[in-house]
């Protein structure tokens, strides 16, 4: 989870299988369903996002997706 500028730099680049380092913390949601279930689900909020290695590119040098 990332935010503002952050958010559209990840949203622009950020592709299935692009390795990245990120800084933050890590959020712990716990909820109870309308059913009375208990959930929980841990959320990585983004302060800083690094792109690593190269994009990957097909065979016609253009940039893959995935």
């Amino acid at each position: 989870m990332s935010f503002g500028g952050l958010a559209e730099s990840c949203a622009q680049y950020l592709a299935k299988g692009r390795q990245v380092a990120v800084s933050g913390r890590l959020e712990l949601d716990e909820w109870e369903t309308d059913a009375g279930e208990r959930r929980s689900r841990h959320k990585v909020v983004a302060d800083e996002v690094e792109f690593l290695g190269a994009r990957r590119q097909d065979d016609d040098g253009e940039e893959a997706s995935s």
